[in-house]
């Protein structure tokens, strides 16, 4: 195992985000980080820095993909945090610093930080925008002027949605959040996950988290990969209850793509998602009712 280091120093107001060294392979050939592999560990080091509670593993493709651990973490009253986070990861000795830089005033980090300036860090304000409306029944959140399903920054944070680790600016992590957009409906029952106006049916990334669904190895965004996710949509209806296992819309029977994972059912070696391969699956279309008592094994509408 090798040890990836990661630096980490910003302020609240982002700027301009820059990536320095390069990832050493096995064979001690480097490889410059990319901004999506190196992502993850950013999100992940910031809402650690803001929150001082761990999440579950972010994972970043083949090449980033483990548990990052926050070794130490600074605040100090300019609103700037500092910390270090270390990887273990499969191969190679692996060094990564980054900078997310600030050109703004300290007035402008201030209010980035406390946006009602009533002295109470956003992410432990029921009201950030001080309206007297608590956030959850805010449709402006953040006070900007933008309804929340229409803002790429609902919590007001300089972070845009998609690459926000904490999108409501709650300090709970979205993987452990039982209420990503902080709309006060719970994500299980939530036809709109992310708080960005497209109902789940029709939203291309369910979650809000930068990823397409069909690339999303955690569709719902709840910290279990999908196959080992009992509710892979998070709709509250288990997988063999549920007649749209992907929440695309299209009901499986008619759903060329079951587990909505970019392959096609009659491509994929798990059709339903599960993490069992269909030749090993009593239940190969997850639809509750066993493959030898099941008229369509595979879920095409087609009696077998």
């Amino acid at each position: 195992m090798g040890r990836f280091t990661f630096l980490v120093l910003f302020g609240l107001i982002l700027s301009a985000v820059s990536f320095n060294g390069a990832l050493v392979n096995a064979d001690d050939s480097n490889v410059a980080p990319s901004e999506d592999q190196c992502r993850p560990y950013i999100e992940r080091a910031i809402n650690e820095l803001k929150t001082g509670e761990p999440s579950e593993v972010i994972e970043a493709g083949d090449i980033l993909n483990a548990d990052p651990i926050s070794t130490n973490k600074e605040h100090d009253d300019n609103g700037t945090d500092s910390g270090e986070m270390q990887s273990d990861q499969p191969a190679g000795d692996e060094k990564e610093t980054v900078e997310i830089t600030d050109d703004e005033s300290v007035e402008e980090r201030d209010k980035a930080i406390d946006i009602d300036g009533d002295g109470i860090r956003n992410e432990d304000d029921t009201d950030i925008d001080g309206d007297n409306k608590p956030n959850e029944q805010d449709d402006d959140m953040d006070g900007d002027g933008l309804l929340n399903e229409d803002d790429p920054d609902i919590d007001g944070d300089v972070i845009p949605n998609d690459r926000d680790a904490d999108m409501d600016g709650d300090g709970v992590l979205n993987v452990d959040d039982r209420d990503i957009d902080g709309d006060g409906v719970p994500n299980v029952v939530d036809h709109d996950l992310d708080g960005d106006g497209v109902p789940n049916v029709v939203d291309k990334d369910i979650d809000g988290d930068g990823v397409s669904n069909a690339n999303d190895n955690d569709l719902d965004g709840d910290g279990i990969p999908n196959e080992e996710d009992d509710d892979i949509d998070g709709d509250g209806i288990p997988n063999d209850q549920d007649d749209d296992i992907d929440g695309d819309g299209i009901p499986n029977d008619q759903d060329d793509d079951i587990d909505g994972d970019g392959i096609p059912n009659s491509q994929d070696e798990d059709i339903d998602g599960d993490g069992i391969p269909n030749d090993q699956d009593s239940d190969i279309d997850g639809d509750g009712i066993p493959n030898d008592e099941d008229e369509d094994v595979d879920g095409d509408g087609i009696p077998n």
